[in-house]
């Protein structure tokens, strides 16, 4: 499992920061980017202002920034899959690939082939979206998921 839960890919960094490309050094006092000659290359980096408000507050108030975590591993559902599994074509959703050992989706019996469709109700339609959704909460809170579990025929 090693890798799910890190921006290990160009879509997962992208939810949690924002790649600013071509910043003129006139325009940006930014040196997140340093050239070996120390100036500025010309790229900076933003991040969304409610993923800095919450890790300020969590920060403020424990100290320390602590994230959800479901244990899965999940890949976006495709029409053809959707077919396999017994649900119509135009489903959203995540197939579950893998479960952690002794995570959260473990202990609730999140299976291989699940379709997870919905975290409290919000409709999740990649990877990336599940992994934020399930990250902006608490750990520890209770989480309802809509899922398909898959039936062979």
């Amino acid at each position: 499992m090693s890798g799910w839960w890190f921006a290990s890919s160009a879509s997962a960094a992208t939810a949690l920061t924002k790649a600013i490309a071509a910043v003129k050094p006139a325009n940006s006092r930014s040196r997140a980017i340093v050239s070996p000659s120390r100036g500025n290359i010309g790229i900076g980096f933003a991040v969304p202002v409610d993923l800095a408000a919450s890790v300020m507050k969590s920060l403020i108030e424990t100290g320390t920034v602590a994230r959800g975590f479901l244990g899965v591993g999940a890949v976006p559902i495709t029409p053809d899959v959707a077919e396999e599994v017994g649900l119509p074509k135009d489903t959203k959703g995540v197939i579950v690939i893998e479960t952690a050992a002794d995570s959260p989706a473990e202990k609730v019996g999140i299976k291989r082939r699940d379709v997870i469709l919905k975290v409290n109700g919000k409709s999740i339609e990649s990877y990336d979206e599940l992994r934020l959704t399930i990250s902006e909460l608490a750990p520890g809170s209770k989480v309802e998921l809509d899922i398909s579990r898959w039936r062979s025929t």
